[in-house]
């Protein structure tokens, strides 16, 4: 058969389609090769349901051709279509060429795109610059752009979705004025812009149980009540990897609809994109897409050249769109700018209306695919409306990669955890207490405030994109101790205010029980307003309690059977002598028991037994696992990496026991590295079958944390076998386990989360499946690991072996957003408990870990009172749940929406639950139920004061009570305007129980108050809005409505402000309560009480010693000071002041004294006064370049003003012995200081060049010089600003100082191991490590990274009883060094040896003499490197930064910086001389840090002849040491054997 001279070889379909005589037609696109010559051509397209047409396609020309044809619809996917080439238009005679393919029905493609601004709080700008001028800037920008494209076609029109409602409720409802929240307003109501139901980027998983629900207030609630127009229905989850699966469930009852999920990575790469998200009660779902990462921009939208996003369609569509696993006929691009924080790009718009403006060849309009400017819901509601049924459904948690990094802060993530049950706890008891007196008001404002800076703190963004103790930093850990202060006051308010209406004799003692079931548990309380000598009865039973007198002048005791969600009182009754009382629980010096449990300790302060009384004598504590319980372990890591550099443990602790009547405690006291000390307490109970275990422990800084991470875990190895393991959500449990197959309706997390770390409430349990179990609640960490230590590994569908728990405590793995190091102390506290039953809901661990979470409450009632309110003297309860199972979370006043009292329901353990709650105490008239957030759904019926309803498994219920005589109208209604705001005042209510007041605004007087028009609720009866101010177009008018438990009253008339002056002359209260401690040695840590005005408070000013420090605006309650000096005591103050400036009293003072700066590796720069020619601002002092933060861009840099070549000076007051300078330059493109000069006070300069401009150290190595000063000259700047990243003066380093130091015993506190390396030498009584009674005890010395040692010094205790006469030094590497003659009189003993490289010491004493043998001080000394002080040379450099200098600049194992790489050489050599001779026995090689080119071995030359093979360099960076005898020499070359083009080395140390 002849060839036919022109072949089809490709048919390409496109999504675009036309319309053609009332049919539509796909474009395809065909490569046609001809063989012959150029011919005019007509196609033939046959397809299935329709005639066959021709369709002229032009010349083609010789070779290879590309043709558009257009196809008409086809019935279904793989119709054949058959293309015929013809050389006619009549299509007569043989086709030229053929083919037949199956194609594909082109679906009518609409294309939904949305474009908005991804939120990260504080992450590229302050929290306060981008409130009150970014985000509203954007918000401008928007409604101009939606004003501007009014006219246009509907498809095209300007459309902004808002990603968080944050940037409305708090950013622009704050910075911007009444017309312009009604221009808002408008453009709501038109859908040019919407917002979501999203608040902010939350971490949901971390979240507490109420807070959970309260997450969908602010959009469905609060901004809907101010806004007048509902939020889409859409929530989002951007940037954060995770989601709670509980979180479904609070959505479906909170009508929210939908969830895009734009996360960052992409953890649902398993999953299609549309899916139906299941909830833990299987009837609710919302419809979620799994986009990716949020800045996605797939088809390139934002191009500012349409044909460029044309052409992506084109090519995407059909590939990655029209698949069996994707049968819908829509798209979302629902993308942000590439950048956080960033406006909207244009082109997107334009982009948008040119697509739907394009048309073909021959001059027609593409009919498909359309492109809609989308506020996102669109684009769900038609899938939903749609295809619901072909969507496929999913469940589980998506446990988060990202959560970690909450372990970078743990202090403040601590303090949050706990508010997460403290905030509502202040909620229900300030409501109880506004139900129970009329005259006692309902906090509002400071409830609403404790919420926001709760749930803020949970958001995503941790800071700066470049972490530092900033600004940044200070506002969002700001966030968690303002809501911590928030809530102790209202509990110790609240409390009193219902403990004044109890009735009760003088010295009762108050319980209460914020939990729905009955309790007996501790129950601490201070001794104020009590005898010096009493006894305690229970008032109820008149059984005398035992008590137990504990620090700060509390005592504590055992209150039994405390109402649930009511209180119990207890009677001290004075006595002549203080009563004593037996203690049921033994203690020995390494054990501890109790009716429930034995407890033994081994010598590291670990828990190696506890044995379970109750149960058989079950032992509780799994001896297989590689750690004991509650033991600490620290490692140093690989940057951002699961591999290890060291593991260290403490090896040994000192045991102190202690017991009493109610509670015994065994405290280890012993550190290791990563810490300045650990005290870990582990405490039982006589009568509560709990172990309680508080760690405090006294961070110290992160090590090198620009080449290596930390990770510090307490470990629980549970003992039970055949195991079930779960963890309980915000709420709900989970089995923490994904299995790969995505269908299997039994998995409960999603495949592609993270199996490394898991975020936890209130408790994880262990169960056998039969008969016993064990739960254990991690009270101030919610960061776990299961089975081993599993940081940064990503096996997706890892299951535990075992059910050992590795608390996440400390790391700095995040190297962006979350801190680098947290310094300074923090109490780590967890409970434990076994149970029968094998599983969870018979142990009832939900209710373990509510307890534990959940202290009870006690309060001194010091006079005699006749009581009110119908409260009883014995105890009460305020609302009875007649189902232990369904709890509680809050009761609150209603919001602005409704009336009344809120009351919400949590069931725990998943079962279907009818319950009766009794309601009485309130006194309502009537109940309804409502969703989650307050919108009424039905009337319950009441039933002498009770309510019965049924609840679904981990399900919630929502009522609303009401009743009563509803408060008067309010009077007097005024208002003054200036160019502050309006200030509105108004009479109080007449007559008791006006819990607060209600403000609405609306732009004319007849206005029904409502949603449109709510502004706030306040307590008082003024209210200062700031968005009525001069100069706007509208006019406004004012109601006010007062509010109280029951009802609200009727609106006030309305009132319009007048033109004026708020003539504010009244200052703020000072502010109260004022607390500070220090953190480190340069940081001190305050916070206080918010102060009150007449007005508004504006800010607070700090003082140091009566210096003002620093000016805040009024959202801080607290100030972290970076700035404080070592060993030094100051005294703090506080003042406010509102807009007028009126100026508070002064707080009281604070006094803190600060611990001592230690000198880490002998680098005394940060002991220095430091001067410079300038600083860009304070933020870039030169303090910075001593603050030992380097390497990060915009963090801990020190920057001149404007200066090419600018000067920086360190001065000590004492001289300084110091022989080697290392310099950073700022790691940033524009500003590099290249080369200088130092100088000295003793008159020498030290020219510098070669500084690396990517951060890395440039080290000037030198004969020991003793100097008071020092000072760099720039000589080799370029730039504007140039300066230092950091600069480090270093002194002959005592590495003592900078070890962790352990011992066999010690005497007491003042004579612990660490003082043995204080600097305090033979002073008898002062500095000295003593032993116990041991005369031949050991001192142990240990570093996180490896020290090359040549000598130590000892020096005895001077005394003349104990001494240390003679020891052996033992080394890691095995080596032991005998030690004799030790100086009885406290003079030094030096030990020199050959070099060594080691991470630890430890010191035998073997021939003591006396009782407490020890030392007064050891010095470990490193070895000279002799490689720094040599002239480098190489066969060949890659170039200029990759120098033979760069293997001796002192910077190993980071990748592309500090290192030395040949040009082109699989073997190159690299040579060291030194001018004078030197006796050298160890090398240490460092391999470059990267996959291509490996240093694998080589041979090492020296200048006396002889040589040394090297074999096996690590290829990670890892130190290889060759070790040989002495050689004097004056140069060694090593010739490499290597694989890759460039290989080098990152380090050569020679010693």
């Amino acid at each position: 058969m002849e060839k036919e001279p022109i072949a089809i070889t490709e048919v390409k379909q496109t999504p675009w389609m036309i319309e053609d005589e009332g049919k539509l037609k796909s474009e395809t696109r065909l490569t046609i090769e001809n063989a012959g010559e150029s011919t005019e051509a007509w196609v033939r397209i046959d397809a299935p349901g329709g005639k066959p047409y021709l369709q002229p396609i032009g010349t083609l020309a010789a070779g290879t051709n590309q043709v558009v044809v257009d196809v008409a619809e086809l019935r279904k996917d793989g119709d054949k279509v058959t293309f015929s080439v013809y050389g006619n238009d009549e299509g007569k005679g043989r086709p030229l060429g053929r083919l037949t393919k199956e194609q594909k029905k082109i679906r009518h493609w609409k294309i939904f795109v949305a474009h908005d601004v991804h939120m990260d709080i504080g992450y590229t700008d302050s929290q306060e610059q981008l409130n009150g001028t970014i985000f509203p800037g954007f918000l401008d920008e928007a409604l101009q752009k939606a004003e501007e494209t009014e006219g246009l076609d509907e498809n095209d029109r300007f459309r902004y979705p808002v990603e968080a409602s944050y940037m409305l409720y708090e950013s622009a409802w704050n910075a911007r004025n009444a017309d312009w929240i009604e221009k808002l307003k408008q453009s709501l109501r038109k859908g040019a812009m919407t917002y979501p139901s999203s608040y902010v980027n939350q971490v949901y998983q971390g979240l507490g149980t109420e807070q959970l629900a309260r997450m969908a207030y602010y959009s469905e609630r609060l901004l809907k009540d101010k806004l007048g127009v509902p939020s889409n229905k859409l929530l989002y989850m951007s940037d954060d990897p995770s989601f709670s699966w509980a979180a479904i469930d609070t959505m479906a009852e909170s009508g929210i609809k939908y969830l895009m999920m734009r996360q960052n990575p992409d953890p649902l790469f398993a999953y299609p994109k549309l899916f139906y998200y299941e909830g833990l009660n299987p009837r609710n779902k919302v419809l979620a897409y799994n986009y990716g990462h949020y800045s996605t921009d797939e088809f390139d939208f934002r191009n500012a050249d349409s044909k460029v996003t044309a052409a992506n369609v084109t090519e995407k569509v059909i590939s990655g769109y029209h698949r069996e696993d994707y049968p819908y006929d829509t798209i979302i691009a629902d993308f942000t700018t590439p950048y956080d924080n960033k406006p909207v790009t244009a082109s997107v718009q334009q982009n948008i209306k040119e697509l739907n403006a394009r048309k073909n060849a021959d001059g027609r309009d593409y009919v498909y695919p359309s492109f809609i400017s989308s506020t996102v819901n669109d684009y769900f509601e038609y899938i939903d409306s749609h295809y619901d049924k072909e969507i496929p459904t999913f469940k589980g948690n998506i446990e988060g990669w990202w959560n970690y990094g909450v372990s970078s802060a743990s202090y403040e993530t601590g303090i949050n955890k706990e508010n997460h049950e403290k905030v509502p706890a202040a909620e229900f008891f300030a409501t109880m207490a506004s139900s129970a007196d009329a005259g006692n008001p309902y906090p509002y404002e400071q409830l609403l405030s404790a919420y926001d800076n709760m749930i803020l703190f949970d958001e995503h963004s941790w800071g700066n994109a470049f972490p530092q103790a900033d600004e940044q930093w200070a506002w969002k850990r700001n966030t968690a101790l303002a809501a911590s202060r928030q809530a102790d006051r209202l509990i110790d308010d609240s409390l009193g205010a219902i403990s004044a209406l109890i009735p009760a004799d003088e010295g009762t003692i108050a319980v209460y029980n914020s939990l729905s079931w009955e309790r007996s548990d501790l129950a601490t309380v201070e001794t104020s307003g009590l005898p010096e000598h009493f006894t305690l009865e229970d008032a109820e039973t008149g059984e005398a309690v035992p008590y137990q007198r504990m620090d700060g002048g509390k005592i504590a005791f055992v209150a039994k059977n405390v109402p649930g969600l009511g209180y119990k009182t207890f009677q001290a009754l004075p006595a002549a002598e203080e009563p004593q009382f037996p203690s049921g629980i033994q203690v020995t010096y390494s054990t501890m028991e109790n009716d429930y449990f034995k407890v033994t300790f081994d010598e590291t302060g670990a828990i190696a037994s506890i044995v379970d009384k109750r149960n058989g004598g079950k032992e509780m504590v799994d001896a297989s696992a590689p750690y004991r319980m509650n033991e600490f372990v620290y490692h140093t890591t690989k940057l951002m990496s699961p591999e290890l550099y060291s593991t260290f443990t403490v090896k040994q602790a000192q045991l102190t026991g202690t017991s009493g009547p109610v509670m015994a405690t065994m405290t280890a006291d012993g550190a290791t590295a990563g810490l300045n000390g650990m005290k870990r307490k582990v405490v039982l109970y006589d009568g509560i079958p709990r172990i309680d275990i508080v760690n405090e422990v006294d961070k110290a800084d992160a090590p090198s944390y620009g080449t290596q991470d930390e990770e510090g875990f307490f470990v629980f190895p549970l003992n039970v076998p055949n195991f079930d393991l779960r963890h309980e959500m915000p709420s709900g449990a989970v089995k923490p386990f994904a299995g790969s197959n995505i269908r299997d309706r039994d998995n409960e997390q999603f495949y592609g989360s993270s199996t490394a770390y898991f975020t936890v409430n209130r408790w994880i349990d262990a169960s056998d499946k039969d008969d016993y179990g064990i739960t254990l609640s991690p009270l101030s960490n919610p960061i776990v690991q299961y089975g081993e230590r599993r940081s940064a590994m990503g096996d997706w569908d890892y299951h535990a072996d075992n059910p050992w728990v590795y608390s996440f405590v400390f790391n700095n793995k995040w190297h962006t957003n979350f801190q680098k190091t947290q310094p300074g102390p923090v109490t780590f506290n967890y409970s434990l408990a076994p149970h029968q039953g094998g599983s969870w809901q018979e142990g009832r661990a939900d209710q373990f870990g509510m307890n534990a979470s959940n202290a009870l409450q006690a309060k001194v009632i010091a006079s005699s009172q006749a009581g009110g309110a119908s409260l009883a003297a014995e105890k009460d309860q305020f609302i009875g749940i007649d189902k232990d199972n369904v709890v509680l979370t809050t009761a609150k006043l209603a919001e602005a929406s409704g009336e009344g009292t809120i009351l919400r329901f949590n069931e725990t353990l998943g079962r279907e639950t009818k319950v009766t709650v009794d309601v009485g105490f309130l006194q309502p008239e009537a109940v309804a139920e409502t969703d989650l957030v307050e919108n009424d759904r039905s009337p319950l019926a009441l039933k002498n004061g009770t309510v019965s309803f049924t609840i679904k498994g981990h399900g919630w219920k929502t009522l609303r009570l009401t009743g009563g005589e509803a408060p008067a109208k309010v009077r007097n209604l005024q208002g003054v305007t200036d160019d502050y705001g309006t200030q509105l005042t108004w009479d109080e209510a007449p007559g008791e129980g006006i819990s607060h007041y209600e403000i609405y605004r609306g732009t004319e007087s007849g206005f029904e108050p409502g949603a449109g028009h709510y502004l706030a609720s306040v307590s008082g009866s003024h209210y200062l809005d700031r968005q009525v101010v001069p100069g706007l177009t509208r006019s406004y008018f004012y109601k006010v409505r007062a509010v109280n438990a029951g009802r609200k009253g009727l609106p006030s008339d309305a009132a319009q402000p007048a033109a004026g002056s708020i003539g504010d002359t009244a200052a703020p209260t000072a502010p109260a309560g004022l607390d500070g401690h220090a953190r480190s040695a340069s940081r001190v840590a305050l916070s206080w009480e918010p102060s009150s005005d007449n007005v508004s408070v504006k800010g607070y000013k700090v003082y140091r010693d009566g210096v003002e420090i620093k000016d805040l605006s009024g959202f801080y309650r607290s100030f972290l000071d970076t700035e404080a000096a070592g060993s030094t005591t100051y005294s703090y103050s506080v003042k406010a002041y509102d807009d007028a400036g009126n100026l508070s009293g002064m707080s009281g003072p604070v006094a803190v004294t600060t611990p001592e700066l230690a000198v880490s590796g002998g680098n005394v720069a940060p002991l220095a006064e430091v001067t410079v020619s300038s600083a860009f601002n304070a933020d870039y002092g030169g303090a910075k370049a001593v603050d030992g933060v380097s390497g990060l861009h915009g963090s801990g840099e020190w920057a001149s003003a404007g200066e090419t070549n600018p000067w920086i000076e360190l001065a000590w007051d004492e001289p300084k012995k110091v022989s080697k300078v290392s310099l950073y330059d700022r790691i940033n493109l524009d500003d590099n200081a290249l080369a200088g000069n130092l100088r000295f006070s003793d008159g020498s300069v030290i020219p510098v060049d070669g500084i690396s401009p990517d951060g890395a150290a440039k080290d000037v190595v030198f004969d020991e010089k003793t100097i008071s000063w020092v000072k760099f000259e720039v000589t080799g700047g370029a730039g504007g600003n140039v300066g230092l990243s950091e600069i480090q003066v270093f002194e002959p380093a005592n590495l003592a100082r900078e070890a962790i130091l352990s011992a066999s015993s010690w005497y007491d506190e003042g004579n612990a191991p660490a003082k043995a390396a204080d600097g305090i030498v033979g002073v008898h009584g002062s500095g000295e490590w003593s032993s116990k009674g041991e005369r031949t005890p050991w001192l142990s010395l240990e570093w996180v990274e490896s020290k090359v040692v040549n000598q130590v010094t000892l020096y005895d205790r001077a005394n003349t009883a104990d001494n240390a006469v003679s020891g052996r030094l033992t080394f890691s590497d095995g080596s032991s060094v005998e030690v004799t003659d030790i100086p009885a009189d406290g003079s030094a003993k030096t030990v020199s040896f050959p070099s060594r490289a080691v991470t630890w010491i430890k010191f035998e004493a073997t021939g003591g003499e006396g009782s407490h043998v020890g030392l007064s001080e050891i010095q470990v000394f490193e070895a000279e490197n002799a490689a720094a002080k040599a002239s480098a040379t190489a066969s060949s450099e890659y170039n200029g930064d990759y120098g033979a200098s760069k293997a001796t600049d002192g910077v190993i194992a980071v990748q592309g910086a500090g290192e030395w790489a040949s040009l082109g050489e699989k073997e190159p050599w690299i040579r060291l001389e030194w001018s004078e001779p030197r006796t050298v026995n160890r090398i240490i090689l460092h391999d470059r840090m990267n996959l291509l080119d490996d240093a694998r071995g080589g041979t090492l030359t020296f200048s006396d002849g002889t040589s040394v093979e090297v074999a096996d360099i690590p290829a990670n960076g890892e130190g290889k040491a060759v070790t040989f005898p002495d050689k004097t020499v004056t140069w060694v070359k090593l010739d490499l054997r290597g694989a890759g083009d460039n290989v080098g080395l990152s380090e050569i140390r020679i010693y």
